[in-house]
This record gives C-alpha cells, structure tokens and sequence, in this order.
C-alpha cells in the first residue's frame, strides 16, 4: 500500500495507511520534500539590497558562467537594453569578470554538440601532425 495523500495536500492520511499516528506495516508513505538553501522564495530587489549585498554579488560574478551570470538581480535595471550590440546584462556581467567561454547552459543537445565538435577537431589535429608521414611523389618531370 503506498500513501499518496499527504502528496495530493491532505494533512490526515484518508487511504488507512497511517492509523493513529503509526504506519501500518507493508505501508509506503510518500511526503514531498523540498531542498532550499534558506535564501527566502522570491528574488530580493535590486533597490531593496545594500551596497555591501550589492558589492557581494558583483564580486561573484567573476568567474561565473555567463548564463547564470546575466540572471542575477544586479543587472535587472538595464536588462531589455543593448550595450555595445548584445543584451546589456550579458554585457555587464562579462565586464564585471563572468566566464564569456560559458556563455550556454549545459543541455544535453548542446554537450552532444559539443562532444561532436571535439572529436572532429581532434581527428583534424591527429591527421595533421601525421601529415608529414604521407608518402610524396616528387619524380614528376
């Protein structure tokens, strides 16, 4: 018997896996459990945080991925604006030391993609360093 009533947002088991408080035994109960890092939900606004909380999270950015970089509330003030042909906040976190090399998140499409292109750049490096070994005819006339 598996227990899905806390799940479907009941606060008392209906389905008579829990009697009296104790789980009857063979029964599963499955209770939701989420993971936070205590950060409360929502994002802080730009305008509600300090200069140190300010200062902090720009000190961050360095090193960064961009794409985690450009979604940081710092750069909510100038995001939807063009700085120097690109989107303002991915400007912005490059100038504050995001990685630009990083620039797209890891989905599976793009590290296939990525997979395909290293091999195919290693076969070309492999094939030129054994250029030198291919025979040459130079006996024409």
């Amino acid at each position: 018997m598996i227990c899905n009533c806390y799940r479907n947002g009941l606060k008392v088991c209906a389905c008579g896996a829990v009697k009296d408080g104790v789980l009857v035994q063979g029964a599963t109960i499955h209770i939701p459990l989420m993971m936070t890092d205590g950060v409360p939900q929502g994002r802080k606004e730009i305008h509600m945080m300090t200069d140190a909380e300010r200062h902090t999270m720009r000190d961050s950015v360095r090193g960064m991925p961009l794409y985690q970089a450009e979604k940081l509330p710092i750069y909510d003030d100038v995001r939807g604006r063009v700085m120097s042909g690109m989107p303002a906040e991915r400007y912005c976190a490059l100038i504050d030391g995001a990685d630009g090399k990083r620039s797209v998140a890891p989905t599976e499409e793009n590290v296939r993609r990525l997979g395909d292109s290293l091999g195919a750049r290693l076969h070309y490096e492999r094939d030129m360093a054994n250029a030198w070994r291919t025979p040459v005819n130079d006996n024409r006339r």
